[in-house]
């Protein structure tokens, strides 16, 4: 069995962002979406890859269970199909547009509801 390793290093201490920027003199020149990062990519790869399953034709989400229209304004849309488009070509992971909007819908509403319940 291994050993278990307890980290006990100290962490530094976090610098608040507005005492830099009133030390520099800075002005906010545009608010930036911190949801729609690399990483926040990242963690929708992972669960793309975990939850498709294949039963032969187009892989589907395991838990994806009531199929629903709802509509989406066309530059989202497009952002979802370039998405979509980039992990078949990169990633060579088969996933609709209507999947990853699945997935981000399921992920945000899932931190809102931790939000709402702090």
């Amino acid at each position: 069995m291994l050993k278990k390793i307890k980290d006990i290093s100290l962490t530094q201490r976090k610098i608040n962002g507005d005492n830099v920027a009133n030390a520099l003199k800075a002005v906010s020149a545009a608010k930036i979406d911190k949801s729609g990062s690399p990483t926040a990519l990242f963690a929708v790869r992972r669960h793309i890859i975990e939850t498709l399953k294949s039963t032969g034709g187009r892989p589907s989400v395991i838990e994806n269970g009531e199929r629903k229209k709802i509509p989406f304004y066309k530059e989202d849309w497009d952002a979802l199909k370039n998405i979509a488009r980039d992990y078949r070509e990169k990633e060579n992971i088969k996933v609709s547009p209507g999947q990853i909007a699945a997935i981000l819908i399921h992920k945000e509403l899932n931190a809102e509801l931790k939000r709402e319940n702090r």
